[in-house]
């Protein structure tokens, strides 16, 4: 997984998807969150910027709307892989599926949805 970045944007160039955030593929989120990014930069930096608004404005805008969600992502990544996607070895295996067969459902999905809703905001 990528370093953390301190920022998204340097000057004239933000960064979207894997080379802002990677996280791990068995979240299944890295395609959905560059279009997210994109998405972001048409309704945040396009438009403004079009509309005669400063091109770091706009940007620091992006930065601002999209920072906290994906780096929640990344944290969740990370921990997937901790306790998930990442652990090998049959003894750890079988650990680790018999604590997701524990896990309640509602909890889990409740999790999982607070990835999956997102919204652009504009």
């Amino acid at each position: 997984m990528a370093p953390h970045l301190g920022t998204y944007v340097h000057g004239r160039v933000a960064l979207v998807g894997d080379a802002a955030h990677a996280v791990l593929p068995t979240m299944g989120q890295e395609a959905n969150s560059s279009l997210e990014g994109g998405a972001c930069i048409g309704l945040l930096v396009g438009r403004p910027v079009r509309e005669r608004e400063s091109l770091e404005v706009a940007l620091g805008r992006f930065e601002a709307a999209r920072r906290p969600r994906t780096q929640k992502m990344v944290s969740w990544s990370r921990g997937a892989g901790q306790v998930g996607a990442d652990v090998e070895g049959r003894t750890r295996v079988a650990i680790r599926n018999t604590m997701m067969r524990m896990v309640p459902a509602g909890p889990a999905v409740t999790a999982g949805a607070s990835v999956l809703a997102w919204r652009a905001s504009h």
